[in-house]
């Protein structure tokens, strides 16, 4: 009985602790690397598919397949489009757009 005590004063406290580390928590981003099968490293017109997240969706799965070759030139496509994205916010002194 003497140890009961102690554990139910404690108890509301673990509650509220426990329910403000859910509410604290912010919502995932979809994984950012895909799942991948097979290699492209051997054959370019191997079918690759790959596996992705929903957005919205904590089940939902999309299956999407191209060959090696098509997924080399979208990867490649993505990190261009990323690397211009950044070089088009950089600010390298009088000829910047924000008045810097």
């Amino acid at each position: 009985m003497a140890l009961t005590r102690p554990i139910m004063r404690l108890l509301p406290a673990l509650m509220i602790g426990a329910a403000s580390t859910v509410v604290a928590q912010s919502p995932q981003p979809p994984a950012p690397l895909p799942q991948t099968s097979g290699t492209s490293e051997d054959n370019p017109n191997k079918k690759i598919c790959r596996t992705y997240d929903v957005t919205g969706s904590r089940v939902s799965k999309r299956r999407i397949c191209f060959t090696a070759a098509e997924w080399a030139e979208r990867d490649e496509a993505g990190r261009r489009d990323a690397g211009n994205a950044i070089d088009r916010n950089k600010c390298l002194g009088e000829g910047c757009r924000g008045g810097f």
